[in-house]
């Protein structure tokens, strides 16, 4: 395997491309991609609640959950993605029994009342959501401030305008305790702004609203943040922007406004073509664990793409793996050639987005931090990109395609 470092015009100046893949590949008509609507949106509706329905796959209706919990329920919701058992460094230091203590007494778990009664509010900022209130980075090597620092602690971003229910606050008072569509944790309070149900309601239900269809850092009302594809911003009648803001006491104000960054009013339409330009633009982008740094990891990234077209998606590959519909379980050798290019190539810990064949080789798009070349060293990589799925998993020594438990194909049922 020959990896290719040929130099490439986005936002990486490494090509993002691997083993037999070439520069050529990086073009979204090389894949010959088809026109047709594979979904439409009632389509997209009923295959979402579908997802919902399935009750263990981490997504959610955010209108139709439940503002009123126990405590007991409560407590269960923020424990069950808690674990030490890989955190050996708290930031660069070795982590402590106390200090494990003083992340748990941070929750103020016993200040949680008999029943709870969740707040509705949006973000005001992209938002890491993370297991425990803190930035301080669980990891098993010590490295907490590079794009190759695997934080435990992390869970997922957020993005601006996103809903969310809040249920509990930290004991020092600078982090909610908050559910989304498809993840669950802690958000840091100055990111979020706290709305009346009823406007929080009509906000998710606006019909008029936009996807922001590009990466890009830019100025939204003189804050400097980096906005996500596949981002949802309801809009004005006047086809402005709704932007929520926070107000000093935390609440929520709208702010109208225009930003300087490519977007699509609605959803896109669902194609090959446009899974595949989608995701083309993310070409080059750091890897990032759990959205860390503002970057994205594997199943981040094929969330951002399809939320261009209005899926809910599980954020988490153990979550995308119980997505039974259409799905072809690996029992043998698979013909690439009758799978549906844009479906998920799902292996333990990671997923692809299939792009389809070439002379013989199956090709996927996917961020991912490491792999192991030739001769069985460890090639860092830590970028999204275009690459055969012969590669050598790092986690496993066996090649992406040996390692491919599962295929989910994301079309009608019909």
């Amino acid at each position: 395997m020959e990896t290719n470092l040929s130099e490439y015009p986005g936002r990486n100046p490494i090509a993002p491309i691997t083993g037999s893949a070439t520069k050529e590949m990086t073009e979204v008509d090389f894949w010959h991609p088809d026109d047709t609507i594979i979904m439409n949106q009632d389509e997209i509706d009923e295959y979402n609640q579908y997802l919902e329905e399935q009750g263990n796959i981490g997504v959610v209706n955010m209108l139709k959950l439940p503002h009123n919990i126990s405590r007991a329920q409560l407590i269960e919701m923020i424990t069950s993605g808690q674990s030490f058992e890989d955190t050996v460094y708290l930031a660069d230091e070795k982590v402590t029994p106390a200090e494990l203590k003083d992340l748990v007494d941070a929750q103020a778990l016993e200040a949680i009342p008999d029943m709870v009664t969740a707040i509705c509010a949006l973000t005001s900022a992209p938002a890491d959501m993370r297991y425990y209130p803190t930035t301080k980075a669980g990891t098993g090597d010590g490295r907490f401030i590079s794009e190759k620092c695997i934080d435990q602690f992390q869970g997922t971003q957020l993005t601006l305008a996103e809903p969310i229910l809040i249920y509990h606050v930290s004991e020092d008072k600078k982090w909610y305790f908050a559910r989304s569509r498809n993840y669950m944790g802690w958000v840091k309070r100055i990111c979020v702004a706290i709305c009346p149900r009823g406007i929080w309601e009509d906000y998710i239900l606006s019909p008029r609203f936009a996807i922001v269809t590009e990466h890009k850092a830019c100025d939204v009302l003189g804050v400097k943040m980096k906005l996500y594809v596949g981002t949802k911003i309801a809009m004005d009648m006047d086809g402005n922007l709704r932007i929520p803001t926070r107000t000093i006491d935390g609440s929520i104000r709208f702010v109208n406004t225009v930003l300087d960054i490519n977007m699509h009013q609605g959803y896109l339409p669902y194609t090959t073509r446009n899974v595949i330009t989608q995701a083309f633009k993310l070409l080059g982008d750091q890897f990032g664990w759990g959205g860390k740094y503002g970057y994205s990891d594997c199943s981040g990234t094929v969330n951002a793409v399809y939320g261009c077209f209005g899926f809910n998606l599980p954020r988490d590959t153990k979550d995308l793996r119980k997505i039974k519909r259409h799905a072809i379980d690996r029992t043998g050798v698979i013909d690439y050639n009758s799978v549906q290019p844009g479906s998920l190539l799902l292996c333990p810990g990671h997923v692809m987005i299939y792009l389809g064949m070439h002379d013989g080789k199956a090709y996927g798009f996917h961020g991912l931090a490491s792999i192991l070349d030739d001769n069985g060293e460890l090639l860092d990589l830590y970028r999204v990109e275009v690459s055969n799925i012969d590669l050598i998993r790092s986690e496993t020594g066996r090649t992406y395609e040996q390692d491919t438990v599962l295929i989910v194909e994301i079309k009608s049922n019909k």
